[in-house]
């Protein structure tokens, strides 16, 4: 699976404007399947019933185990009945989002539509890969290095005195 993004990144607009599919359980499964597959993630399931379930995706970056206790995960996405819940999108694509019929913004957080056909699935999918890509790059640079103590290092004056 590539992970590369485009650069300049361009949303079509949705098409129609009914925002749900007749039957989008076979949509949101595909988009559950999808989102199995990518690395470092923590799911949190609400429900075993797949009609009402409410499925939350945390990225966890790739640490050693000391650092890994120390940094929490950090919410990527949740996927329900009829919407997907996004954040770590930048500015310019929540924009595009909102700007192209493809979701709103409820409660300060950005809300997808959840696509109706293989094609809206195939958007939809590229907007939560962009999320994972920018999540992860940033809880990777966020996690740093252990800090190292200098009492074993040599000690250099910086006088002519010696």
């Amino acid at each position: 699976m590539q992970l590369h993004q485009p650069t300049r990144f361009q949303l079509p607009a949705r098409a129609g404007t009914k925002p749900y599919a007749s039957n989008e359980l076979p949509t949101r499964l595909s988009l559950i399947d999808r989102i199995a597959n990518l690395k470092e993630i923590e799911t949190i399931r609400s429900s075993n019933n797949a009609a009402t379930c409410q499925l939350d995706v945390y990225v966890r970056p790739n640490l050693s185990a000391s650092l890994r206790e120390l940094k929490a995960p950090q919410f990527l996405y949740s996927v329900n009945c009829n919407k997907v819940t996004i954040n770590g999108l930048d500015h310019r694509t929540r924009q595009q989002v909102l700007d192209h019929g493809w979701g709103e913004i409820l409660s300060g957080r950005l809300v997808i539509h959840m696509p109706r056909d293989n094609e809206e699935l195939d958007i939809v999918w590229g907007l939560l890969l962009r999320a994972y890509n920018l999540i992860s790059i940033y809880s990777a640079q966020e996690a740093g290095t252990p800090m190292v103590p200098n009492w074993g290092l040599p000690r250099f004056s910086r006088t002519s005195l010696q």
